[in-house]
């Protein structure tokens, strides 16, 4: 089983994530879709290590830096 089958077969995420779509005039196809849902995945996993150890502050400032590259990156598709 791969690592996104894993995943959605844990039902946190719903398979429907997985349908291609159009976001700002680019395709988001199912392989990069696939890849979006590991590092979701990660994310939640380093969330429930961080909230077990009490460490939720950190952890709101990493995730914070994530996604905004994540969010800057999905807008100009270049890497600031």
């Amino acid at each position: 089983m791969a690592e996104w089958e894993r995943i959605i077969a844990k039902g946190v995420i719903p398979s429907s994530f997985l349908n291609e779509e159009i976001r700002n005039d680019f395709l988001v196809d199912v392989t990069r879709k696939k890849i979006w849902l590991v590092q979701l995945d990660m994310l939640f996993e380093i969330d429930r290590i961080c909230k077990k150890n009490s460490a939720s502050e950190f952890f709101q400032i990493q995730k914070t830096t994530i996604l905004d590259f994540a969010y800057y990156f999905s807008e100009t598709g270049e890497i600031a």
